[in-house]
């Protein structure tokens, strides 16, 4: 079937309701109330049972059950475009017809806290956009595929989108730098950097830590230093990559 959109009205209908419908915040969704409602996306399509093909294991860590349902979402909703996937009419359809009952695995909804937690994950009030990229159940999973696969060149979006959400604490701090994430090989080579750093030590630290001497942020900062003396458009991943690279050699070796 093609990608359902709900009218505007519906939405803020819904949200506003949001205490009146919490049983329907479950297994079941809401197909049979809001299908009927729906218009649909003309050249896409969507699984009937896409409940059923993500990944609920309750064994993954949040990082890994991020990284098998970006990939599982970012395929299965087929042709749906950036401008698409920013708008709430369309990400609330999805997340209450197919979602429901993977939005409260994942995000643990309970009673007590149910009602804050599907104003967060099942529309995208946020005007600068956070809420779709950081707490909407549909589009935080299909942004990490699609920012994946627009830097990805020659590497497989698989094993990139597992490096980008499986260490939560490098994602986090990689996302909300738009600066340094908006150019696509730059956006590439800290991916790779990621890579290899994990390849070679398993167990590192390097991302954790949020303050100001913590390596990743004086990382981050040796990028933003060098970026306002180098042309990185013009920089190819490859080169990029070894610059970032000995960029982590000097942090991790002060």
């Amino acid at each position: 079937m093609e990608i359902p959109i709900l009218p505007q009205n519906m939405v803020a209908q819904l949200y506003k309701d949001i205490g009146v419908n919490l049983e329907n915040y479950n297994a079941d969704g809401f197909t049979k109330e809001l299908l009927p409602y729906c218009k649909s996306i003309a050249g896409t399509k969507v699984p009937e049972n896409f409940s059923d093909l993500m990944c609920y294991d309750e064994k993954k860590s949040a990082g890994e059950l991020d990284a098998e349902n970006s990939l599982i979402v970012y395929k299965n909703l087929q042709n749906l475009t950036p401008y698409q996937a920013r708008d709430e009419r369309v990400l609330s359809a999805i997340s209450h017809v197919f979602l429901a009952k993977f939005a409260v695995f994942r995000h643990k909804i309970v009673l007590d806290e149910k009602e804050k937690k599907i104003e967060r994950h099942f529309f995208a009030r946020s005007n600068a956009g956070r809420d779709i990229e950081r707490y909407n159940v549909v589009g935080r999973l299909w942004w990490h595929g699609y920012f994946v696969d627009r830097c990805r060149e020659e590497h497989s979006l698989e094993e990139l989108v597992h490096v980008l959400c499986t260490d939560t604490d490098f994602r986090q701090s990689f996302i909300e730098r738009p600066g340094i994430s908006i150019i696509p090989q730059v956006a590439l080579a800290v991916i790779l950097c990621k890579r290899r750093l994990d390849t070679e030590n398993p167990d590192n630290t390097f991302f954790k830590g949020r303050t100001d001497s913590s390596p990743n942020r004086r990382w981050y900062k040796m990028i933003n230093l060098a970026g306002g003396t180098r042309l990185y458009a013009a920089m190819s991943s490859q080169e990029l990559f070894d610059l970032f690279w000995s960029y982590m050699g000097q942090v991790s070796g002060e």
